[in-house]
């Protein structure tokens, strides 16, 4: 209770879940819209049925005369495609307001997922609220300098060199035996793993409890849930492509693409930018850079996690043993 005094921002996902699974269930039960567009579709295919039973009817009689016009045969041509048309329509999918359907069951499952996923962003926000809480005091701020006249400032660039920005933290600073790891972060991991059980749920489901009803086996991937796993298989592989160790043992620094020591290391680099839209919608990114010897730079952090940023600021600075400019 204490948190959500202090922070009830932290009510909004709640409620908009809360909203959600009122709305869906509202929308399943007796008289809601699912049920009436289900029972609007069983009267248009028993209006289908009984054209259909007219249709033959007549068919029957006009194959019965003896000496049929031009008229006549081009009559019973046209009522055998209507009926062919019509018995396409014939079966109804939705055999009863109650059954288990395509239309009730994804509904239920994406809501069911996205409940499950704020849940646990809530759960994972109060229980390391206060880990990276700003502190109070010199010693716990960020200790940065100005390069003023080095050298190597001289020559290094100093606009951003990451691509977007973010509010929240991006990528998590892990110890390990052998030093520090750069890694994405648990809220990124939540952001495209939503994606992929938004859609994979639904899929898997369709796939066993609504088998008799799939007309192509890959239906159910081709839809637009297929399109959710898509798109979070595909911020998995750019988010968790980047994975940065340093390795205290070996003094090395190693990156998805080269390794280099820490002696090359001349200095940290913080840039700090606005992003967003307008208003309330402006936040602050931060981006940490390590400066090598020759004034080059490779990008280790970027994201608006102010209080994780620091930290992890802190922590390479104390294992590289290097300053940290902004200017």
């Amino acid at each position: 209770m204490d948190v959500m005094k202090k922070n009830p921002l932290i009510l909004l996902p709640i409620i908009g879940v809360l909203i959600a699974i009122f709305c869906l269930v509202k929308a399943i039960l007796p008289d809601g819209q699912i049920d009436k567009g289900q029972i609007a579709l069983q009267k248009m295919q028993a209006e289908n049925q009984r054209s259909r039973l007219k249709m033959q009817t007549e068919l029957v009689q006009l194959k019965e005369l003896k000496n049929p016009t031009d008229h006549n045969i081009w009559h019973i041509s046209h009522i055998e495609k209507s009926i062919a048309h019509l018995s396409r329509y014939d079966t109804p999918r939705f055999q009863t307001s109650t059954s288990l359907t395509r239309h009730r069951l994804i509904p239920m499952s994406i809501v069911a997922t996205i409940a499950i996923v704020a849940f646990i962003y809530i759960w994972h926000y109060v229980r390391n609220r206060s880990k990276f809480a700003p502190r109070p005091g010199l010693n716990n701020g960020a200790v940065r300098i100005h390069p003023n006249s080095d050298p190597v400032a001289a020559k290094t660039h100093w606009q951003s060199m990451a691509a977007g920005a973010s509010n929240f933290k991006m990528q998590q600073l892990e110890k390990s035996n052998a030093g520090l790891i750069i890694r994405a972060s648990f809220e990124v991991k939540l952001f495209y793993w939503a994606f992929i059980f938004t859609g994979l749920v639904p899929i898997v489901l369709e796939y066993f409890f609504l088998w008799n009803d799939i007309d192509f086996i890959l239906d159910p991937l081709l839809s637009t849930c297929g399109i959710f796993v898509l798109v979070g298989m595909l911020l998995s592989w750019m988010f968790t492509g980047k994975r940065i160790e340093f390795n205290k043992v070996s003094k090395t620094i190693y990156t998805s693409e080269r390794k280099f020591p820490f002696s090359e290391v001349y200095a940290l680099q913080v840039i700090t930018s606005l992003a967003g839209g307008h208003g309330h919608g402006i936040y602050r990114n931060n981006e940490l850079n390590i400066v090598l010897n020759d004034g080059q730079r490779i990008n280790v952090l970027n994201h608006g996690g102010v209080a994780a940023f620091e930290y992890q600021e802190l922590q390479l600075s104390k294992l590289l043993n290097v300053p940290v400019w902004q200017v």
